[in-house]
């Protein structure tokens, strides 16, 4: 199974280029391993992540610098192949070894999983010590010894907080991480020692997490109020936010639901740990419809759906044993996975498509930074962290800019009313605009600016497909500036 998941994330890591995330993940890590080695100065990435820039970005750079962006990816592919096996444990630990097969055989299937295990940033990092925790406090339930059983206990909470630095957002399933492993003590020990190893265990959480935010200062809180705690809301309807969650974890939550059903009548545990599990599947997507957000929303649904798929591992279980022949099980699992997977290569073959690929636009700009007027020159750009990646030993930190760091000469105006006066006082000596995403509008306008002003010539104009719509990537240059 673990093979077939590699082949489903490989098929993904060469479809295109890199993302805006994972270019400036990487590119951070990069300049993170300079600072290191050379004490190189680097921006205060820890004021705007939404994960410690020290934990993920020098290990995706480290892959980046073996093996280019595949190496990078394929370093998230190893973590995403360890969620599952941790999630294979888990499961077998809460059920049985067919529940646990039947589960990493729904959780493969997805989509959202596919794409995790070929996307370069701090996601699969994170899901992969999630699901690490969750297993080492579940597994402390069958350790002999009670010292080595809190260790194990301890050991989890500093994974859990360890995947929390990783990526801040993931503290949402913190506390189902832990609720698995207080019933799974249930299990075997009853509920008074379930109350203690969950005590231990956030505890732990607890201590790790506040060392953490000390030793990283400021920045760090700053970044986790900006990113995480105090999101500002979105303009996308809950509805929408429910209706793409259920595209991508239907399944998952369809089964979880049943499982939830199938418990009664059986232990009051099972009947918690079903529950519980629902509720991972579904927190996510509630979450970001209450801040009318679907950014990222794939991600951390996959994160959810790990946990749903061990609700899902139990009733497919239930329902095979109406017969327990061997092909009969197969037979079952392949009823259950099979639909998803058909469906899901090509949903996780469409993630890799809505951004554009840039090779031809970085090979436009590149021998303009090599121009010895690039030095002075002044740039604005959608796909900057895109450039930083590519163009890495071309360019500095923000000789490129973007609407986020706007160095406009006007500084009582920012957004679209700074383009269009630097535009107006011929500023920018190169512009590159994409007709896609949250800038379309901005760059329409900004287009018919550039036309019309005489003063910039349009020398690169590429197109790509999304979801049946083309979307166009242009690079204006000031006429006369580069020679």
């Amino acid at each position: 199974m673990l093979v077939v998941q590699a082949g489903l994330s490989l098929r993904l890591v060469w479809s295109n280029t890199a993302f805006g995330d994972e270019a400036l993940y990487l590119w951070a890590g990069h300049l993170e391993l300079s600072h290191w080695e050379h004490g190189t100065g680097v921006p205060n990435f820890q004021t705007w992540f939404s994960g410690a820039p020290n934990f993920y970005p020098p290990l995706g750079a480290l892959a980046d610098s073996l093996g280019g962006l595949a190496g990078a990816r394929m370093l998230s592919m190893v973590f995403m192949l360890g969620a599952t096996a941790c999630l294979y444990g888990i499961t077998a630990q809460l059920f049985s070894r067919r529940a646990a097969c039947y589960a990493i055989a729904v959780y493969i299937a997805l989509a959202p999983t596919q794409a995790l295990g070929a996307f370069a940033t701090y996601d699969a990092m994170a899901l992969f010590l999630i699901a690490l925790a969750t297993w080492v406090g579940v597994r402390s339930t069958i350790t002999r010894g009670w010292n080595f059983r809190i260790t194990l206990l301890l050991m989890a909470g500093v994974i859990l907080a360890v995947a929390n630095a990783t990526k801040y957002a993931s503290a949402i399933f913190d506390p189902v991480a832990a609720l698995t492993v207080a019933l799974s003590c249930w299990q075997k020990k009853g509920y008074r020692p379930a109350i203690i190893s969950a005590a231990v265990m956030f505890g732990s959480w607890a201590i790790a997490a506040g060392v953490e935010i000390y030793v990283g200062g400021r920045g760090y809180w700053h970044g986790i109020t900006v990113t995480t705690l105090a999101r500002p809301a979105a303009s996308s309807s809950a509805s929408l936010v429910l209706h793409q969650a259920f595209s991508y974890a239907g399944a998952v939550m369809i089964l979880a639901l049943f499982a939830l059903l199938a418990s009664f009548g059986g232990p009051l545990v099972d009947r918690l740990i079903c529950g519980t599990e629902l509720v991972a599947v579904i927190l996510a997507p509630a979450n970001q419809a209450r801040i009318h957000t679907t950014v990222s929303l794939y991600k951390h649904v996959d994160f959810g759906a790990l946990f749903g798929c061990i609700a899902a591992g139990y009733v497919i279980t239930r329902i095979s044993r109406v017969d327990v022949r061997r092909s009969w099980q197969i037979i079952i699992g392949l009823c259950a996975a099979g639909p998803i997977i058909l469906f899901s290569i090509a949903q996780a073959a469409n993630l890799f498509s809505f951004w554009p690929n840039s090779n031809a636009y970085v090979a436009a700009l590149r021998p303009l930074l090599a121009t010895p007027q690039a030095a002075a020159g002044h740039y604005s750009s959608d796909e900057q962290f895109v450039l930083y990646y590519y163009l890495r030993d071309e360019t500095y930190p923000n000789e490129l800019l973007d609407e986020y760091w706007d160095k406009s000469i006007h500084k009582e105006l920012s957004g679209l009313a700074a383009d269009k006066k630097e535009i107006q006082l011929h500023y920018l000596s190169a512009i590159e605009l994409d007709n896609s995403g949250d800038t379309s509008a901005k760059d329409t306008v900004l287009e018919k600016q550039l036309a019309s002003s005489g003063a910039y010539t349009l020398t690169y104009e590429g197109h790509w497909t999304h979801e049946g719509q083309t979307h166009t990537i242009e690079i204006w240059l000031l006429n006369g500036y580069f020679k």
